[in-house]
């Protein structure tokens, strides 16, 4: 099958679908296939409430390396759980980590947000917490590639600060130590 044809086979099944999980993986098959339309189609659909449609939007958009679709993310910070948390936080790290310091800098902030609030699930927190973890190894890798590398550093340490607070603040045993294992 050619990707023209299994792009428009997979935009015909989000139109008609009515499986959430369904209508998710036809908009990454497409955005996969045809990258303008698959944005054009996520666009349309970003007032969906569907984990599964949130989680396409965010890979699309984190595909994407657009800082515009930064605010997509930080409106739904609350709005994944489970799992799917972890890989929606993890777009999100990967949006920021392609876009400018600038565009990225309040990012470090609003995963902190999430994960130093006790009332947040385990989930959420430990998706906020591992995505700051690796969004502060992309920094410092860009510390050594990009010519600001200077600034880069800074941001990795900034990011290295929140992480030691989020582990500080932690309450739940099991977040603890998975912490203390995966981020130290």
């Amino acid at each position: 099958m050619e990707d023209a044809q299994a792009a428009s086979i997979a935009e015909s099944v989000i139109k008609t679908a009515k499986a959430y999980p369904v209508v998710a993986a036809a908009l990454s098959t497409l955005a996969q296939l045809d990258p303008a339309k698959g944005l054009g189609i996520a666009k349309e659909m970003e007032k969906e409430s569907s984990p599964q449609i949130i989680a396409a939007l965010g890979d699309i958009y984190a595909a994407s390396g657009e800082a515009k679709y930064l605010s997509f993310f930080e409106e739904r910070l609350k709005e994944v759980d489970g799992f799917g948390a972890i890989n929606f936080y993890n777009a999100y790290r990967d949006l920021a980590a392609s876009v400018s310091l600038d565009e990225s800098s309040t990012v470090g902030d609003n995963l902190k947000t999430v994960a130093t609030d006790m009332n947040q699930s385990p989930w959420r927190r430990y998706g906020a917490t591992s995505a700051l973890n690796g969004l502060k190894d992309a920094m410092a890798e860009k510390a050594g590639t990009e010519t600001d590398g200077a600034a880069y550093e800074q941001r990795a340490t900034d990011l290295q600060t929140i992480l030691d607070v989020i582990l500080a603040e932690e309450t739940d045993p099991q977040l603890k130590g998975i912490y203390q294992q995966q981020f130290r």
